[in-house]
């Protein structure tokens, strides 16, 4: 939990050890720990995923006839994490989809690590021939003043790198996938770290108002909200899927709830195996991605553990999203707080009925012109109080929501028909709401008003 809170402020070289010694001693305690996919729910061998229908090049496929061969303004794409998770996916987005635009496109990486442990995006980003490059505090200013960006665009990048952004000659701008890195700060600080910086981009309206609460001298008419978009494989026969699926998974006729999210103390699957465990039925909750905190993780299989029936199931982190949401017979997240949740949003795309806590994005997801599923109280009760302090407390007690959390995934599981048989209607809804072509266009006038100001400047 502490380097979740902490990493942002630790220098590279320190993570690095943390995370060492972490993974060395902390792996005692975790035996049997977070199995991976290599079985199937039953514990059986499960080896034959089938070929991933998600697209390769999911946006730029929809730009209909907007796309561009003039590369003229160079963007570059700054981002400390190319990992696995939504911030990473929205890089890939626009590397893949700004150059069809007019853009020349960049990653640098504000790091001392070597690219080839960046992770699956980064490796993704050089599969496809964009440039991705590794920058430590001593070479940033340098490889940054050589790109000759026409703007910056930063995505959870370090203070060090915004500084030395900030000080260069092209505009910055910055997307918050969160507010959770400046829980805590004073004003002033929020405000010394945003100066000079173009345009805020926060991917939700309560991202939007948690930056503005914890920085009231930015200007307003800067801070731009641009949710996030789906990049869905559309063409996917979903029921087909959906059997095959759940057959190699194990599944018979049990109600499955599915939860892609890290093993984390912000995404709260602690809380969310403890009110499931509450639930009357006999559904299945399915809980798969990166153990990011192993002390964390253990207590969520000890509690899962606990669970009634063996109905609880952890896994790693999956490479196939697709298959295991077109399984699922609903979608759950108990976050303490979320930006804007990637995962969710792919659910509606598949037609999958969500639970959500109230949190950033939470609201928005949920009306989309048709009922698409069920919002509960944040763990906290207000989402806008969130900070590290209270979220510890609640971590391992009985949360605000538990009850109201429970109620929603038994209401679900005994309207499991009508759920079913609103599919394609919540697909075809979150299909139109999160069109990939509106989002990459309000990137775009972002990006352009940054470089105009900065020209007239």
């Amino acid at each position: 939990m502490l380097l979740q809170r902490h990493s942002q402020h630790m220098p590279a070289w320190l993570r690095r050890i943390a995370t060492a010694v972490r993974r060395r001693y902390v792996s005692l305690a975790t035996t049997p720990g977070i199995p991976d996919w290599t079985i199937d729910l039953r514990g059986r061998p499960q080896l034959d995923w089938p070929a991933d229908p998600a697209p390769k090049s999911s946006t730029t496929a929809v730009l209909n006839g907007q796309a561009s061969n003039a590369s003229t303004d160079h963007c570059v794409l700054m981002a400390q994490d190319l990992d696995v998770g939504g911030l990473a996916e929205v890089v890939l987005a626009l590397a893949e989809s700004l150059p069809q635009l007019g853009f020349r496109v960049s990653v640098v990486v504000p790091t001392s690590r070597s690219v080839g442990s960046l992770g699956q995006v980064s490796a993704s980003l050089e599969a496809r021939g964009v440039a991705v490059s590794v920058c430590d505090e001593a070479a940033l200013t340098a490889h940054l003043r050589a790109l000759d960006a026409d703007v910056i665009y930063m995505h959870g990048a370090p203070d060090w790198a915004r500084r030395m952004a900030v000080d260069g000659r092209a505009p910055v701008v910055e997307t918050l996938h969160g507010a959770h890195d400046l829980f805590g700060e004073r004003a002033e600080t929020v405000a010394a770290r945003f100066s000079g910086v173009a345009r805020v981009v926060a991917v939700s309206e309560t991202v939007r108002q948690q930056f503005r609460a914890l920085c009231p001298s930015y200007p307003e008419s800067r801070t731009v909200t641009v949710p996030n978009a789906a990049h869905t494989p559309h063409d996917l026969d979903i029921m087909s899927a959906r059997k095959c699926m759940r057959q190699r998974l194990g599944i018979s006729d049990d109600f499955l709830f599915l939860s892609l999210s890290r093993f984390c103390l912000q995404k709260n699957p602690y809380g969310l195996v403890s009110a499931f465990n509450n639930t009357r039925s006999h559904g299945r909750l399915l809980i798969a991605g990166r153990v990011d905190d192993e002390f964390y993780a253990e207590q969520v299989r000890r509690r899962a553990q606990a669970s009634p029936s063996g109905r609880v199931h952890l896994r790693s982190n999956c490479q196939f999203p697709w298959q295991l949401l077109a399984a699922a017979d609903a979608f759950v997240l108990d976050s303490f707080f979320e930006g804007w949740a990637l995962a969710s949003m792919q659910a509606l795309t598949l037609g999958v009925p969500v639970i959500l806590s109230d949190v950033g994005g939470a609201r928005e997801q949920l009306t989309i012109g048709t009922e698409v599923g069920t919002l509960v109280a944040n763990p906290l009760g207000d989402p806008l109080l969130a900070d590290w302090d209270r979220i510890r407390a609640s971590r391992f007690i009985p949360q605000v929501n538990s009850a109201e959390l429970t109620g929603a995934m038994n209401s679900m599981i005994s309207q499991a028909e009508l759920w079913a048989a609103c599919r394609e209607a919540i697909r075809a809804a979150a299909i139109a709401a999160f069109s990939p072509t509106r989002w990459l266009g309000n990137q775009v006038d972002v990006l352009s008003s940054a470089m105009d100001e900065k020209s007239v400047a």
